[in-house]
């Protein structure tokens, strides 16, 4: 991976997928005559595949694994906002799904190997609100007390 932050190596992405989650505003008239998407002849120079960071360990500033990448959340402008985190547990139970600012991580590089961390504290993550994904709906929301 490059040595880029996350924001700018996800940033391709982000706008590539935003042309598929656009929609047409409720004030414009959908008759009227869209632009023609022309295919991209060449790849953007830095670029970085979305698929690397999910599932990546993040790790804190003393290099302790605080959790892992589940899902990233994409806005309807095509841009990555949130990112959600895996944290806590052991072995499965306890474990819970913290939503996070994409800009607060971190890629780091040395020696070839890259990494991404996280400048908080597991009293933080403990203390975040939790979210579930409801496959239903194919939406993140807030975790209710009793789950």
């Amino acid at each position: 991976m490059p040595s880029k932050s996350l924001a700018h190596a996800l940033a391709l992405a982000a706008a590539l997928a935003g042309a598929g989650f656009a929609a047409t505003p409720p004030d414009t008239d959908a008759r009227a005559p869209r632009e023609i998407v022309a295919p991209m002849t060449s790849l953007p120079r830095h670029q970085s595949l979305v698929s690397a960071y999910l599932k990546a360990k993040v790790y804190d500033e003393s290099n302790y694994k605080v959790g892992e990448i589940q899902d990233m959340l994409v806005d309807r402008n095509g841009s990555i906002n949130a990112v959600l985190l895996s944290v806590g547990g052991f072995l499965g139970m306890g474990e819970k799904d913290v939503a996070l600012p994409l800009g607060s991580l971190k890629m780091n590089e040395r020696d070839g190997r890259s990494w991404l961390s996280i400048n908080v504290t597991k009293q933080v993550l403990r203390n975040a609100p939790a979210y579930v994904h409801d496959r239903r709906t194919g939406r993140w929301e807030p975790r209710l007390a009793k789950d």
